[in-house]
């Protein structure tokens, strides 16, 4: 289904020969494009962040209270519903953070960083993809207890 667009959308600024037909967006504009259907599915994912957080909150809140609501807090998490959820939503959060920091963060890099130069963009990904296994492997390796 069709909605009519905004009437000055394809209007031209001066009287031309050729008449243009009115505008109109069609009903499936976000899905026939690649671009559309990624920039919808990285909006969406806020949705999943902000469940998280409120997941995060009721935690607080239970920590807060005692250790009864804290106790009934985690027996909550062991939920089947809970589990598939947060891992529904580490798949969204990892796409998500890849997304902006591997392939948009590449884009908005200025000409010149300080008085040098910027490399080459495609320098970029690996870096940052080094710099993330670096600080993960540190993370596991600190909280394992295998380093200071």
């Amino acid at each position: 289904m069709a909605i009519p667009a905004h009437p000055d959308a394809m209007k031209p600024r001066a009287r031309t020969r050729t008449h243009v037909a009115a505008p109109m967006m069609a009903g499936n504009w976000w899905t026939p494009s690649p671009r559309y259907r990624a920039y919808v599915a990285y909006a969406f994912s806020g949705v999943f962040i902000w469940l998280q957080t409120l997941v995060f909150i009721r935690g607080l809140w239970a920590l807060g209270t005692g250790e009864v609501a804290w106790n009934a807090f985690l027996e909550d998490l062991c939920h089947p519903l809970y589990v598939v959820f947060h891992v529904l939503s580490l798949a969204v959060i990892v796409w998500y953070g890849a997304r902006t920091y591997f392939k948009l963060f590449v884009k908005t890099q200025p000409p010149k960083i300080g008085p040098m130069p910027r490399p080459p963009l495609w320098v970029f990904p690996p870096a940052l993809a080094g710099a993330w296994l670096f600080v993960t492997l540190a993370v596991v390796l600190v909280l394992g207890g295998v380093w200071p």
